[in-house]
């Protein structure tokens, strides 16, 4: 059977036993899970195309990001492959899909892809004075809310 991809994050599947060129989709669907699973990016605000990175590097690419390879990637994911095949390093951009949340280590901070833009996972809650005040603006029981006095991720208990 021919070489199919998974709907939403592209993995290759459905090989052939013994067939051509399997291991080309295989070694992609391992970088794919690599970055993905991850859950955390060294930054979502570098512009600048980092000179020297690391292999597994990943990055949110902000929009006007410049450097050879990062110019007109905006809002992917960013993913150096310092073994890649063949022997030259390269990196590798993957397009989010909706409801995707990366954990950025230079802010301490989430970030949520809204289908367009990554933002502050924050900037997507409302804020509220207290349970009372959440209830009354919508926020479910266990839904998450920002207190408006201490500026916490708060749940909303009743």
């Amino acid at each position: 059977m021919a070489e199919q991809n998974t709907p939403n994050l592209s993995l290759s599947f459905r090989y052939t036993l013994g067939e051509s060129g399997w291991n080309t989709g295989y070694d992609t669907n391992w970088r794919l899970l690599e970055m993905l699973l991850q859950g955390n990016v060294l930054s979502a605000s570098t512009t600048a195309e980092p000179g020297s990175p690391n292999d597994g590097d990943l990055y949110i690419v902000p929009a006007s990001a410049t450097g050879t390879d990062w110019a007109g990637e905006d809002e992917k994911l960013a993913y150096y492959d310092g073994s890649a095949s063949g022997g030259a390093d390269e990196w590798v951009f993957v397009t989010p899909l909706e409801g995707m949340r990366f954990f950025a280590a230079d802010e301490s901070q989430p970030y949520l892809f809204d289908g367009t833009n990554w933002d502050y996972e924050a900037n997507y809650y409302g804020s509220y004075a207290d349970d009372t005040a959440a209830s009354g603006g919508s926020v479910p029981i266990g839904g998450w809310y920002i207190n408006s006095s201490t500026g916490a991720l708060t749940k909303r208990l009743s």
